[in-house]
């Protein structure tokens, strides 16, 4: 199955979008992280929490950190 991103539609805003389109819209959640033993944080948009290893282990020198959901 494709997955559709809102912001990849460059619809126009008159748009409507049926029942089966959308299901299967994505919605990503914005993380506000912080390392965890080094200095850092950041805020970023992530669709999975192999996602979110990866951007701790790119932007943390220590390799730890947390992230949780922005409100």
């Amino acid at each position: 199955m494709k997955n559709i991103y809102i912001e990849k539609l460059n619809a126009d805003s008159n748009l409507i979008l049926k029942r089966k389109q959308m299901k299967r819209i994505k919605v990503e959640k914005m993380y506000n992280c912080k390392c965890v033993g080094s200095i850092g944080a950041w805020s970023g948009i992530y669709k999975s929490k192999s996602e979110i290893s990866y951007a701790i282990s790119k932007w943390c020198e220590s390799g730890r950190g947390t992230c949780t959901p922005s409100e």
